[in-house]
């Protein structure tokens, strides 16, 4: 079984919260990894990548205006 990472709301809705801020890539990760600590007090231990959706060429000709943020974590 895998280990839940986000195990808290507070988190889940600090990560939404930071969805909307467009941010780059790296400050992303980076505040996820700030965000994680003060919510549980200790260093992230995965890894972390971020996929946008509005800048990816997947989603070049959709018309849908679909629009999110996925984040993974992963050791």
């Amino acid at each position: 079984m895998e280990e839940q990472i986000i195990t808290s709301w507070e988190m889940r809705l600090r990560l939404i919260d930071i969805e909307y801020k467009d941010l780059e890539e790296d400050e992303m990760i980076e505040r996820i990894r700030r965000i994680y600590i003060e919510e549980y007090g200790k260093e992230l231990s995965v890894n972390v990548d971020v996929f946008n959706s509005f800048g990816s060429s997947v989603f070049k000709y959709d018309e849908s205006s679909y629009d999110g943020t996925s984040i993974h974590f992963y050791t």
